[in-house]
């Protein structure tokens, strides 16, 4: 797993070498659906590669919003 900020933007990617699955397949929960969800409302990117046999990797990109940019204040200020 790794949380990086690049242009404004965080990026989480998680990334296993395990079974992976058909991103069309039937599913019996709302696990990918869920996290597009959650993903879309705050304004991110979700991304999903997956083979059946080999994997996944999930990588997640959000705005990169800072305490001071929203009005909050800073640890410095609360100091």
């Amino acid at each position: 797993m790794s949380v990086r900020e690049r242009e404004r933007r965080i990026v989480i990617v998680v990334s296993d070498d395990g079974a992976g699955f058909l991103i069309d397949g039937e599913t019996s929960g709302f696990g990918l659906a869920g996290m597009r969800e959650r993903v879309a409302f705050a304004d991110g990117e979700l991304e999903v590669e997956t083979t059946p046999g080999e994997g996944t990797l999930v990588r997640v990109t959000l705005p990169a919003a800072r305490a001071e940019a929203a009005g909050e204040p800073s640890v410095a200020d609360t100091g």
